[in-house]
């Protein structure tokens, strides 16, 4: 057992090293927003300003070219545009919906009025039924898509929260940096200045020897 210790031990280490490198390569990689932003079918986002004007971006509807949303960082432009396609797909759901409960209330009033002709009405119903079923699967899926939209467009205003409480502790660092950065230089300028006070006493202690060497010659 006491050989194979200083064995496991370096193991161990090896092992931590490789853990920590694979925490720091996650840690660094970050959200890549400009790939979130491709994978929109629907929207385009587009920066405007630079230079001594703020940069906005801006999440336009790609068929009709309407400007959706207007925000300040690129995160939030692609939360704008889950959103807005989070909204569009409700409406969607509504919408199929209304259809469904009209077409539905409308199938014993067609029953009763279309008895005499039951093989016309029996194609009818048929028909309903199929359109029913296809519209039912269709809201089934459009419910389906804006459960995953809301569920992506929760994971990235998560994300977009960490990011900004990084950008916030990144600033205080910066800040104290910046302190330190200010005494260092105070602290410099106050040691050229005893600097050349010593060298000005080391100055005149040289023309005090000299003197006192003249007066023993």
């Amino acid at each position: 057992m006491a050989r194979l210790g200083k064995p496991l031990a370096v193991a161990a280490f090896v092992l931590c090293v490789l853990f920590c490198g694979f925490a720091a390569a996650i840690s660094a990689g970050g959200t890549n927003w400009a790939a979130k932003a491709a994978e929109l079918e629907e929207f385009s986002i587009t920066s405007t300003g630079g230079g001594d004007q703020p940069v906005r971006y801006l999440v336009t509807d790609r068929v009709t070219t309407e400007t959706v949303s207007t925000t300040d960082s690129l995160a939030a432009a692609v939360v704008a545009a889950y959103r807005e396609r989070s909204n569009r797909l409700q409406a969607r759901r509504t919408e199929i919906q209304a259809r469904v409960d009209q077409m539905e209330a409308e199938i014993p009033q067609v029953t009763t009025l279309n008895e005499a002709d039951s093989a016309a009405m029996k194609a009818r119903l048929d028909f309903q039924q199929s359109e029913i079923k296809r519209l039912s699967e269709e809201l089934r899926q459009t419910i389906d898509d804006g459960t995953e939209a809301s569920r992506q467009a929760q994971q990235i205003r998560d994300l977009a929260a960490t990011r900004a409480e990084d950008v916030r502790r990144l600033e205080a660092e910066l800040a104290a940096v910046r302190a330190d950065a200010y005494r260092a230089r105070e602290q410099i300028a106050a040691l050229k200045d005893r600097r050349v006070r010593l060298e000005g006493a080391l100055a005149r202690a040289e023309r005090r020897r000299e003197q006192l060497s003249s007066r023993l010659e």
